[in-house]
């Protein structure tokens, strides 16, 4: 098999959306390539900016020296990695980008980038646009999430590839069935607790909903951002049906936290395609969610359960929308879309395309 270098971030190292896709996109690459894998942790969710910036400037030079110890030892076809979505990570991509090429001349570099809002983000920022400019000059492959004419005016369509985020499948034998347990309409948030995310409207809506539906539950499932948001979400929680739990182990234990709920919600404030709305398709829910990055885009065209970003009174209207359609049918109809669109077997044989075996 040929060679491959990937350089990102993987769990258990970093836990979030990005990681995970890139987990289970170089499991499929494994399958092909020999991998040399050059992890790095960006200090997500855990530092200041500054002590981030350290770490990156740290991680980099260890990653340097690492790719310099295996030039003798491999002879890549591919440096895959993900973008950074900031100037400092940018700026890291191509000091890494220009070092392997230094050291592994005749290597294509495919580059996936999880994020919605790509070319607003770029254009924006004359900083942004010239480190993207320089990138192109030595990126053969950009993969994006979801079609953008845009996009191919910024960067050429040639060098364009759509991959769809992708989510571990599960043997249905290990999962609990869809059975309803009891009266009460569930709804599930299940991601990081970050503001960033709307954990707050969606309190706030939730406590507007309470007073047309009496039996609502609300379940927060996810890694805090930090201690202090705990506090903040049981003080805006007082009197209500809400509790918070940390997330679940092992897949099979969290596909059944998603199983026993009826409605997904997720009002992000920026998102690229998240991953645990895939996950809620998968298993059959309603989903709720905002109108950023390419949400709108993850659904039918005449999906009707997105709402506006920032908003209480748009996710309290889309929800009680949602909870007085037949959401169980909802969520039939997204499973089944879901294996349309975004199925282990549809993700690797794109995959196979891009990398060209």
């Amino acid at each position: 098999m040929e060679d491959l270098i990937f350089f990102g971030e993987l769990p258990p190292d970093v836990v979030h959306g990005v990681s995970i896709s890139n987990d289970i996109n170089v499991n499929i690459l494994e399958r092909h390539f020999n991998i040399t894998k050059i992890c790095y942790d960006s200090g997500y969710g855990k530092e200041s900016n500054y002590n981030k910036k350290f770490r990156v400037l740290i991680n980099l030079i260890g990653s340097m020296r690492y790719a310099f110890k295996k030039k003798k030892e491999i002879n890549p076809t591919y440096f895959y990695f993900s973008l950074s979505l900031t100037n400092f990570g940018l700026l890291r991509d191509l000091v890494m980008i220009v070092w392997v090429k230094f050291l592994f001349n005749n290597m294509k570099i495919v580059t996936h980038v999880h994020r919605g809002d790509f070319h607003d983000f770029f254009v924006k920022s004359m900083c942004r646009l010239l480190l993207l400019k320089t990138l192109r000059k030595f990126v053969q492959n950009f993969i994006f999430l979801s079609h953008d004419n845009e996009v191919g005016k910024l960067l050429g369509d040639d060098c364009v590839h759509i991959l769809e985020n992708v989510i571990e499948e599960v043997d249905e034998s290990e999962l609990e069935p869809w059975v309803k347990c009891g009266e009460n309409i569930r709804l599930l948030y299940f991601s990081n607790i970050i503001r960033e995310k709307g954990v707050f409207e969606i309190i706030s809506a939730f406590r507007m909903l309470s007073r047309d539906f009496s039996a609502l539950e609300l379940t927060f499932c996810g890694l805090p951002q930090d201690a202090s948001i705990l506090n903040e979400i049981n003080a805006a929680s007082e009197g209500l049906s809400i509790e918070v739990l940390e997330p679940p182990v092992s897949l099979a234990c969290k596909y059944n936290t998603f199983r026993r709920s009826d409605i997904f919600i997720l009002p992000s404030h920026n998102e690229g395609q998240p991953l645990s709305i895939i996950e809620a398709m998968y298993n059959g829910l309603a989903v709720v969610a905002s109108d950023v990055g390419y949400i709108p885009e993850m659904f039918d065209e005449n999906y009707a359960f997105i709402c506006k970003p920032k908003n209480v009174s748009s996710l309290y209207d889309t929800l009680k929308l949602c909870i007085e359609s037949n959401y169980t049918a909802i969520g039939c109809e997204n499973r089944n879309y879901y294996f349309q669109r975004y199925s282990n077997i549809r993700h690797e044989e794109k995959i196979k395309e891009i990398f060209e075996v």
